[in-house]
């Protein structure tokens, strides 16, 4: 946490140049529980690390109760312009999704992702399987999974996807005989599930840790502390931050830190206004910013982005045509080659342009 110096803060809360400085000895760290010796303190005393170890990183104990962490100031009140997390190197980014085991089994299924290896999960039956949920579509760069000595040995195989824990809808990540220490993957999914293969009428599968590694969906970096751009659909490349999913409904770019042009509007910009009447549009959700017509060859709607059924033409699509061989130009009415329909013939309407219409004889 860092403060500017009140001398150089206006009353509107700015900051002027002013060298900030570090607030976290002026202040007390609690947390809800604590395993071992990884205290609440161990978050604003120095070294600054990622390494985890139990003296250098603060660690609470893993139950049904909600954990926290908390700083408090030793004075008043502070204008902060700053705070920095770090999260642990090799960031288990399971650790902060729903896990569950089919069939259930009596040990709470949280033990598999509370970081410590000698506390496992156990369950039996004819289809065993795992399951992770992220919660949102993550980057990952790596997986491994700890099982107990005691464990049926199997074929490992290891789905990812981003829609369900359905095996149909997933992607084989890894199939193999054994487990490696760490396997290495680049794909981005929310969902992931573990099943080992059957050789006889019951399995039984003990798991003791599953780590997915990789950053939050929001963050970055080599220290995962760097906030994604916040218009990108989904998370941004672990090193440069480049939005890979693309960009929220207005925005456009790599970092989706630009407006759309005029005239274009949606995710990534790749949606045109060409039923508005100035051809101009919200760039978010599309709507003209003229609505009180729309261009010739659209219905009259808020967005004009309806195109007249074929046969009909012109404004609010109000005109008939009978062409021959295909449906006439929505805008205005020109029939393709091959002429009319039996019974109907080329209008010709003056005033120095030339809109084709079609009459019954």
């Amino acid at each position: 946490m860092h403060q500017c110096d009140n001398a150089s803060c206006r009353g509107n809360n700015e900051c002027h140049g002013m060298v900030t400085k570090n607030l976290t000895p002026s202040g007390k760290a609690s947390q809800s529980s604590q395993i071992n010796t990884a205290g609440p303190h161990n978050a604003i005393d120095p070294p600054v690390s990622n390494e985890f170890d139990f003296a250098k990183c603060t660690h609470t104990y893993i139950d049904n109760n909600p954990q926290w962490w908390m700083f408090a100031f030793s004075f008043d009140s502070a204008f902060i312009t700053d705070i920095t997390i770090y999260y642990r190197e090799g960031y288990n980014i399971a650790s902060e999704g729903m896990v569950w085991q089919a069939p259930s089994g009596s040990i709470d299924d949280g033990l598999a992702n509370d970081g410590i290896e000698i506390t496992c999960v156990k369950t039996a039956g004819t289809n065993v399987r795992f399951h992770v949920d992220l919660k949102e579509k993550s980057i990952v760069t790596g997986i491994y999974i700890i099982l107990d000595d005691r464990t049926t040995k199997s074929q490992h195989t290891i789905y990812a996807s981003n829609t369900s824990n359905n095996l149909k809808s997933g992607t084989v990540l890894y199939n193999g005989t054994y487990l490696p220490t760490d396997i290495n993957v680049e794909a981005v999914f929310r969902f992931l599930t573990y099943v080992p293969s059957f050789h006889s009428l019951v399995t039984e599968l003990e798991l003791c840790e599953i780590g997915i590694i990789g950053c939050p969906p929001t963050h970055y970096g080599p220290l995962c502390n760097t906030t994604c751009p916040q218009n990108c659909k989904g998370p941004c490349d672990l090193e440069s931050g480049i939005c890979i999913l693309g960009c929220m409904n207005g925005w456009t770019d790599v970092k989706c830190d630009k407006d759309c042009p005029n005239g274009q509007f949606g995710r990534n910009c790749s949606k045109f206004c060409n039923g508005c009447v100035s051809s101009i549009c919200e760039p978010v959700n599309g709507l003209c910013d003229n609505t009180t017509s729309c261009n010739p060859g659209y219905k009259h709607t808020a967005k004009c982005d309806i195109s007249c059924d074929d046969g009909e033409f012109g404004i609010e699509c109000a005109n008939k045509c009978y062409c021959l061989s295909a449906p006439c130009n929505k805008s205005d009415g020109i029939c393709p080659p091959g002429g009319c329909e039996a019974g109907f013939m080329v209008n010709h309407v003056t005033k120095n342009v030339r809109v084709v219409r079609l009459v019954k004889l």
